[in-house]
């Protein structure tokens, strides 16, 4: 079997087959780059803002954080998986199949812009009353405490919107437009979602629980949010193998610190595990058995009525029929030739049945299998050996009644 198969015998399918493979790779760690920013910061938002709030209610309420789901998932995912491949992708070296896919450079983003967006959104939830004091209304406190909340998502979501330029690029160049007029998904789900957040906050109050906020409030929304691109620029200075250095010293350090609980987990773990063991063999027994019973009922029912099965043995020559052995030791060869003639039908008969039943053992076997989709590879050999095991004990039992009837005759 090949790797690539050129169906146009041109060479220069298989430049585009790569150029292609690593923009598709490119996509994937662009939008988890971006997905993973926006979960982190998300969560420990609402986190920390239920804990904080007197009614245990986060600062961004069901429906908005609805929104937020919409823009980093279905269009982040249209945005920053359709760019096209360029002509630099192929200058790049080979990426190996055992290289992570998350680079350091990946995680260097991922945690530099977290630590920006909940420095700027902690200051704004828990300083902008005094920070912000002259253009929040002095008269309604449910009104100001409104304004602020809003002031909160709306710097949350652009702060998504540009924090999807700086996504973009995966390396550590600073020019995060490049190629971005050639990508209309891109320009045309940006707009939508510019279009969406200016229409929530001028006529969504009642749906989203905001409201319109002034031009000095919207200045500073886009002010916080786009701080986050020269942020980015200062984060793309740092060579990725200091922040590689920071990053396993830290990462080190907590492996360590959890290794203790972890290995408390595993035991916990492999404790409940063994004492559900037997409940587990015992249910898979009792079940395997009743199906076992169901295929076999099954499979005798559909036998023709002319066919019995278990097969009775039954010969036209038995010792009532005989007044005296028909062989002996003094017998002639024609003698036995004869008497060999006359049972023929006999044996051929029983042939026949032992042939019947090894088959429907044998269809009976495999469409058990086939329903028996369940267990472990051990429990399914296990199933196997003890059918076969079944297999060879109604064989012996069909030839010791052959053998039986055969030695009743003579």
């Amino acid at each position: 079997a090949s790797s690539i198969i050129l169906l146009d015998d041109n060479f220069r399918s298989i430049v585009t087959a790569i150029a292609w493979g690593r923009t598709v790779n490119d996509a994937v760690a662009k939008f988890l780059q971006f997905q993973i920013t926006v979960n982190i910061t998300a969560v420990i938002l609402t986190f920390v803002s239920s804990i904080y709030s007197d009614s245990n209610n986060p600062v961004l309420n069901a429906v908005q954080l609805l929104w937020v789901n919409l823009i980093m998932d279905t269009f982040a995912a249209l945005a920053l998986a359709t760019d096209g491949p360029t002509a630099e992708i192929l200058d790049r070296k080979p990426v190996p199949k055992s290289a992570p896919l998350f680079t350091m450079n990946m995680w260097k983003m991922i945690l530099g812009q977290t630590v920006y967006k909940l420095a700027v959104i902690f200051m704004l939830y828990f300083a902008g009353d005094q920070l912000l004091n002259p253009q929040l209304d002095s008269n309604d406190p449910d009104l100001r405490s409104k304004q602020l909340s809003t002031v909160v998502f709306n710097t949350f979501v652009w702060m998504q919107v540009f924090n999807e330029f700086n996504c973009r690029r995966l390396d550590n160049k600073f020019n995060v437009f490049e190629g971005m007029f050639r990508n209309y998904w891109f320009l045309g789900i940006n707009a939508v979602i510019v279009g969406g957040q200016i229409m929530i906050v001028f006529i969504g109050g009642q749906a989203f629980r905001v409201t319109r906020l002034s031009g000095i409030l919207w200045a500073v929304c886009l002010i916080c949010a786009v701080g986050c691109m020269p942020w980015a620029m200062i984060l793309r200075m740092v060579p990725d193998h200091r922040f590689a250095f920071f990053f396993n010293a830290v990462v080190g350090s907590l492996s360590v610190v959890m290794r203790p609980f972890v290995k408390g987990l595993q035991a916990f773990g492999r404790g409940i595990k063994a004492c559900f063991r037997p409940v587990t063999r015992y249910i898979l027994r009792v079940f395997s058995r009743r199906i076992s019973k169901h295929n076999v009922q099954e499979s005798t029912n559909r036998q023709p009525k002319d066919k019995e099965w278990p097969v009775s043995m039954k010969l036209r020559h038995t010792p009532e029929h005989l007044q005296e052995p028909s062989l002996h030791l003094g017998s002639t060869p024609a003698e036995v030739a004869l008497y060999f003639g006359d049972i023929q039908d006999d044996i051929l008969t029983m042939i026949a049945n032992l042939n019947d039943a090894e088959q429907m053992l044998s269809r009976s076997q495999s469409k058990y299998l086939g329903q028996l989709s369940f267990g472990s590879t051990r429990t399914r050999n296990q199933i196997v050996d003890a059918l076969s095991r079944l297999t060879v004990i109604a064989a012996i039992v069909v030839t010791m009644q052959v053998i039986t009837g055969l030695f009743g005759i003579m």
